[in-house]
């Protein structure tokens, strides 16, 4: 056997039993806590010792995870993963939203795009999408309404009613405040169009 192997060998074993006999004779066994951390206080800080991983709960499985599971009472809070989203269902939600939105319907396509981003958070694709519909969406809920209050200002209320109406359909929440701002519209433009017919 080479001379020089012979020598990194022994040196790979006589490190461990030059640690072990440090130990025992430095300061019995070595703490199981970690690197120590001091709190401000000056003169009077206190050192505590860091609590190892396994103190805090945590598994070397969580760490290889990438995870920091909370402690609390030394159980471990693990955080529920989703399981990753099928492609074919991905696609076929895109698919289906993307015929609604060719179809007119930004409603029922948005809703198609939603369920997509939320099935798989990573999909790129699936977000720009949600976003560019979410942006004509609301494009066409402000044109809506400033058609609705041109329509009133000149006097055509049939008009405006139907254009407010346009808002019910892109946002089918009935809380939501756009609701809330056409219904107080359209009472306004049937009010003025019933005090004209006197």
């Amino acid at each position: 056997m080479d001379p020089k192997r012979i020598r990194l060998i022994a040196i790979a074993v006589a490190i461990p039993v030059l640690f072990v006999g440090a130990v025992s004779i430095f300061g019995g066994e070595p703490k199981k806590a970690g690197p120590v951390v001091v709190t401000s206080g000056g003169a009077n800080a206190v050192k505590t010792p860091r609590p190892s991983s396994t103190e805090m709960g945590l598994t070397l499985e969580d760490l290889i995870k990438g995870g920091t599971p909370k402690s609390t009472g030394g159980g471990v809070i693990v955080t529920p993963t989703l399981p990753p989203a099928d492609p074919k269902v991905i696609s076929e939600l895109m698919e289906k939203g993307e015929r609604n939105y060719m179809s007119g319907d930004l409603a029922a396509a948005r809703g198609f795009y939603d369920r997509a981003v939320k099935m798989d958070p990573k999909c790129e694709r699936c977000a720009q999408k949600l976003d560019i519909i979410e942006k004509q969406m609301l494009k066409e809920i402000n044109d809506a309404f400033r058609s609705g209050e041109n329509y009133i200002k000149d006097g055509r209320y049939d008009q405006a009613i139907w254009s407010l109406e346009r808002v019910f359909a892109l946002d089918p929440d009935p809380k939501s405040q756009f609701h809330e701002n056409a219904n107080t519209l359209i009472q306004e433009a049937k009010n003025k169009k019933a005090e004209n017919r006197r």
